[in-house]
């Protein structure tokens, strides 16, 4: 996780995403400034590489016959809502007055969707459920403390939901070809959800203490440079006084 957390930073770095301007405090307010309107174009770039991701592995996954119990038009039409609903968010991007919301709701719209793709690629059975770790870092970098650990908890939630339903027959489960089933297993559920809340939690940790201690480094340079043009300015003038005498 700390790995990522660093991967994800090192990106928004080099996409140039202002760390200066990112909250890791536990306030929420943070008006709306054309480098927040950028980080929203920031996620939708990244949606759109996860796009080509799911789909490319949902058509394999069909190929090769791996979900043999899916319904493959659900599974299909759950795919496709990731890059028609970026379309959706990128528009809406360019155009609120208020990017924020457009920010926190992609990150929802994201874990909710991901719960619906997991539930018809085998469930909490499936690796990829830990993949809701990323959407924790990216809110970590970009929104404050607080809404980094909310991200997790709901993150938490929605998967844990989804493996009580499953455990519990109000859901079907749709198991992966050669997986034995452990989603009816109490034991099984229970320790998936306490592994997954810990990653979450982690995530949300490291990823705010990373980008506080990178704000905080921004602040000491930018005053180290203050200082050293005041002190450059002070010279100065003190040659031009001692030249006029």
């Amino acid at each position: 996780l700390l790995i990522a957390a660093l991967l994800i930073t090192a990106l928004a770095r080099g996409l140039r995403v202002p760390f200066s301007t990112l909250p890791t405090h536990f306030t929420s307010a943070r008006p709306a400034t054309p480098e927040l309107r950028e980080e929203c174009l920031w996620i939708v770039r990244l949606r759109w590489v996860a796009s080509v991701v799911v789909v490319a592995a949902v058509t394999c996954a069909m190929l090769a016959d791996l979900l043999p119990q899916t319904p493959r038009i659900s599974l299909l039409i759950a795919t496709l809502a990731l890059p028609a609903g970026n379309v959706g968010f990128l528009i809406w991007s360019q155009r609120s007055a208020n990017p924020r919301n457009v920010l926190a709701i992609q990150i929802v719209a994201d874990l909710i969707l991901l719960s619906v793709l997991l539930h018809y690629a085998g469930g909490i059975q499936n690796p990829l459920l830990f993949v809701s770790a990323f959407h924790v870092i990216i809110a970590g970098i970009l929104l404050s403390r607080r809404e980094a650990y909310a991200v997790a908890i709901l993150a938490f939630l929605l998967l844990l939901s989804l493996g009580l339903r499953e455990m519990s027959g109000l859901l079907p489960r749709y198991s992966i070809a050669g997986v034995p089933p452990l989603g009816d297993r109490p034991v099984y559920v229970i320790g998936v959800a306490l592994a997954l809340g810990f990653a979450l939690m982690g995530a949300a940790y490291f990823t705010t203490t990373i980008i506080a201690m990178l704000r905080r480094r921004e602040r000491e340079l930018v005053q180290a440079g203050r200082m050293a043009a005041l002190g450059e300015l002070s010279g100065m003038r003190e040659k031009e006084g001692g030249a006029l005498k």
